[in-house]
């Protein structure tokens, strides 16, 4: 190669190094942050708070002034991330709690150890989630997905309605609960036919599963019960749902292998920074009651989900059968 074709290779290989910095850049921009102390006196759980967003916002929850309570499954995890996170943000208030979202158990274990430790919840962040890529089944043959990304979040809001509402009592703001969903809910496949919702077929039987079918449905019933949730509960508590968009996080340890390494060389090209995931979700748990009470937020704005997110029929039986099933596998509180 003369030296003319190298300095054009070179050149090329810079601009196309430079085109990719300022696509990340401009990605990862962050347009807005949560002040110093705002949430001084508040208490926060975050669940699935050892990696990726639910990491980052237990960060943000601490450093804004927050005492922040990390729900994880892996409390030895956990405890090394809360470490980490009282030395960054000096605030010694982060402390973790044994959070297992497909055990019942687990789920009143933490809500009543959470209520005997703190007695308030300020504020709430249902992060936590997995996508299983092969049909597993939890307690009451539950699918596994489903269980973990909904039907474990919604016993768990239940369980902690009272500490809720008596952080409303205490302070006289609304608690905050904020449930981080996925665009990917639009993929789901209709839940309601003919008036009458056909979810059993989807959450209980192997036959036909997918991992993006499953995630997709444990999303839409996400933001359908936070809508339905906030409708119940606006008297003391503020519900929204968010999408953080496209995040590199550890969620695609669930992809077959080959999956994984085909994508790996893109990743930071093409996926939001944790950081930038979590944006949408602490702007969510602060910005004012009337800009996020019962909406769908992304990129700190409201934005539109499916239409059967939206549907308030779908949403009312949803909650029925949620609570069918949530006495099939474990006392509710």
């Amino acid at each position: 190669m003369n030296d003319a074709a190298t300095l054009v290779a070179l050149a090329a290989v810079g601009s196309a190094a430079l085109w990719a910095a300022t696509a990340i850049s401009r990605r990862n921009r962050r347009v807005f942050t949560v002040r110093p102390e705002m949430l001084a006196g508040r208490t926060a759980i975050v669940t699935g708070a050892s990696s990726g967003i639910g990491r980052q916002v237990a960060a943000e929850l601490s450093a804004a002034g927050a005492s922040t309570v990390m729900a994880c499954r892996n409390v030895t995890t956990g405890e090394a991330v809360a470490a980490s996170i009282r030395r960054r943000t000096r605030n010694d208030k982060v402390s973790v709690l044994a959070l297992d979202l497909t055990s019942p158990a687990s789920v009143y274990s933490f809500a009543a150890e959470f209520e005997k430790r703190h007695g308030r919840c300020d504020v709430l962040v249902l992060n936590a989630g997995v996508m299983c890529s092969s049909h597993s089944q939890a307690e009451g043959g539950v699918e596994h997905t489903f269980f973990a990304n909904y039907l474990g979040h919604w016993m768990l809001t239940q369980a902690l309605l009272p500490s809720l509402k008596a952080a409303h009592e205490a302070s006289g703001e609304k608690a905050r609960v904020v449930s981080v969903a996925s665009r990917l809910e639009k993929r789901a496949p209709p839940l309601l036919r003919n008036g009458a919702l056909e979810l059993a077929p989807f959450i209980m039987n192997e036959q036909g599963y997918s991992l993006g079918r499953a995630y997709a449905i444990s999303k839409v019933c996400a933001i359908s019960g936070a809508f339905e949730l906030h409708r119940r509960y606006a008297d003391f508590l503020v519900s929204s749902a968010v999408t953080p968009g496209m995040v590199d996080t550890n969620l695609s340890r669930f992809l077959p292998f080959w999956k994984r390494v085909a994508a790996a060389p893109l990743k930071t090209l093409l996926l939001r920074s944790p950081a930038k995931g979590a944006e949408s979700v602490m702007y969510a748990c602060v910005a004012p009651e009337a800009k996020v009470a019962g909406k769908y937020i992304g990129d700190c704005a409201i934005v539109e989900p499916s239409a059967q997110a939206c549907d308030t029929q779908l949403a009312s039986l949803l909650w029925a059968e949620t609570r069918r099933l949530a006495d099939r596998v474990g006392t509710v509180v």
